[in-house]
């Protein structure tokens, strides 16, 4: 009976140290993909700034 608690605690554990390890992987992909939308939005800026400032070109402002 000792041995099969040993083994439940030991799935217990590897089990956390898993889920631990899940989430790590999980924060660092969010924030991959945060930093590819800051990049996204500064581009998107850019193309719009552009575009304002050929609006402005042709309407003489």
């Amino acid at each position: 009976m000792e041995l099969v608690k040993s083994f439940l605690d030991l799935c217990v554990s590897a089990t956390c140290v898993f889920a631990i390890a899940l989430a790590y992987q999980a924060t660092k992909e969010v924030e991959r993909v945060d930093k590819r939308i800051d990049r996204l939005s500064d581009k998107v800026n850019e193309v719009a700034d552009a575009r304002d400032v050929g609006a402005d070109d042709r309407h003489g402002e």
